[in-house]
């Protein structure tokens, strides 16, 4: 995984331990070397009202992390496409959890 984007499995880690089920990330690159593609899969399909905390999450744990999400689009009841924006192509790793002080 690109190393500007190490803070996903934190955030995979986190909706899983909320969601009680099991949260598998894949990511996909793009011909832009700033531009990512990744692929959130639930192990349960997500309920109605869960999209909206989710995208929020996202978008903090992102915010940390010096990234920018595009979108969040639900394909199919488990799954999650996010496109993600590096504001720069070659830096140290991001692995900040906003949810854990300090």
């Amino acid at each position: 995984m690109h190393p500007k984007l190490t803070w996903v499995q934190g955030l995979a880690t986190s909706l899983g331990d909320a969601m009680g089920c099991h949260v598998t990330v894949t990511e996909n690159g793009d011909v832009d070397p700033l531009k990512k593609f990744l692929h959130l899969k639930f192990g349960d399909p997500l309920a109605k009202g869960d999209y909206m905390p989710i995208q929020r999450m996202i978008h903090t744990f992102a915010q940390a992390n010096d990234c920018v999400v595009h979108k969040v689009r639900k394909i199919g009841p488990s799954l999650l496409v996010l496109d993600v924006f590096t504001k720069t192509r070659l830096s140290p790793i991001h692995d900040k959890n906003p949810l854990k002080a300090g």
